[in-house]
């Protein structure tokens, strides 16, 4: 895999007031803080690499293919690949980023101010008199960018954004931990865990950096789910 690095720090994420199609499950703008460095994978993990460390192993029927994202697996089968990830390369421990740090990567560690797609340059200011849904075409495999498209698609195919990650606004929307610190994010909501980043079956709204949905752990969401993971030296 390839990998891009995020560095310890004050980050900024949330959704600023008056951002096109905001929803109601995101954040105000507030800062959170990495307090340790780590590694975060440039694309989705892909079918070859979860068969090559996941227990059970798993043969996908529906949209197969080597370099597709891994998808259709639950929350736990996700940090269970974690796991053999980690014991395969004792000197690094693997997890799944919670949506803060996923949402800090995403942005390419840039702030909300600058714009809900890949964090450069703004939409309104590139694509001045044109939809939004422009911007994102170059980044995402969304609704409106996968019309014909067979199912989630091979990894690394659309632009990086500034930091040199791949899908992350689309694809397949990807697993997260939850943030410890804003427990009450997540109240009621027993045996749910966040997703981020769209899919090919998404529109723009669901695409956005921001936007979030708690999906039920204990189940593989479809063909619309998979993950990326990051890695800490031990």
């Amino acid at each position: 895999m390839s990998w891009r690095y995020i560095p310890k720090g004050k980050y900024k994420v949330g959704t600023p007031n008056g951002e096109y199609q905001r929803g109601d499950k995101e954040m105000d703008p507030l800062d959170y803080t990495v307090k340790r460095g780590f590694f975060i994978s440039e694309t989705e993990v892909t079918q070859a690499l979860y068969e090559r460390h996941a227990l059970p192993k798993q043969a996908w029927k529906v949209f197969p293919g080597a370099q597709r994202p891994a998808h259709s697996v639950s929350f736990d089968d996700a940090g269970d690949f974690c796991e053999e990830m980690s014991k395969a390369h004792p000197g690094f421990k693997f997890m799944l980023p919670n949506e803060f740090e996923w949402e800090i990567a995403c942005r390419a560690t840039r702030p909300p101010a600058i714009g809900p797609v890949v964090g450069e340059p703004r939409h309104d200011q590139k694509f001045r008199g044109r939809t939004p849904e422009l911007t994102l075409q170059q980044y995402a495999w969304f609704l409106k960018s996968s019309e014909g498209v067979d199912g989630p698609q091979p990894v690394g195919q659309k632009k990086p954004n500034l930091l040199g990650l791949r899908d992350m606004h689309g694809n397949v929307q990807e697993w997260c931990r939850r943030v410890p610190e804003y427990s009450a994010w997540y109240s009621n909501q027993l045996g749910m865990y966040p997703v981020r980043g769209g899919s090919f079956q998404s529109y723009y709204k669901r695409c956005r950096a921001s936007a979030r949905s708690l999906e039920h752990g204990d189940h593989g969401a479809g063909p619309s789910t998979g993950f990326r993971i990051i890695a800490c030296s031990r």
